[in-house]
């Protein structure tokens, strides 16, 4: 075990420490972020398919659509439709992490929404940047760091 693996399995859940006293998930980032700069522009099909998805469920039904909160997600369609279907990688990122902390929760700017369908966008959004970090040679950097939390 050598580097950020060795992190990664001695980590103390939420205090785990690097180099100077940063983080781990940190310096797992910077990795990522040397191969794929936060600034740079990312394909988020997965993510847009994912939301469309929620559109098509009830095409005959529009009104309830708009009860089940299901026509909330058009606005992000169009987001990511006039951005040509493509995010900043920090976006994505941020997006992610906002849908996976809303998860299960009744309230906050994504509590009207199905934890199913929040489950379903986060993998969309996962798939992703992973696609991304792949392309930029980020690959093995991303899954560490993914991996980091899944185990936090």
């Amino acid at each position: 075990m050598r580097g950020a693996d060795n992190f990664l399995r001695l980590q103390i859940k939420g205090g785990a420490r690097g180099p100077n006293s940063k983080p781990i998930h940190a310096h797992l980032l910077d990795r990522v972020s040397k191969k794929i700069p936060t600034s740079t522009t990312i394909d988020a099909s997965h993510a847009s398919a994912a939301l469309n998805g929620f559109l098509n469920q009830f095409p005959n039904l529009k009104n309830a659509s708009k009860d089940l909160a299901v026509a909330k997600w058009q606005a992000w369609i169009y987001d990511i439709e006039a951005a040509g279907g493509k995010l900043k990688w920090s976006e994505v990122r941020a997006l992610r992490t906002m849908i996976g902390e809303s998860i299960g929760k009744l309230s906050g700017p994504l509590g009207d929404r199905s934890s199913k369908q929040l489950n379903q966008l986060y993998g969309a959004l996962s798939k992703d940047l992973k696609t991304a970090a792949e392309a930029a040679g980020a690959g093995a950097e991303w899954t560490r760091y993914n991996t980091h939390f899944s185990k936090a």
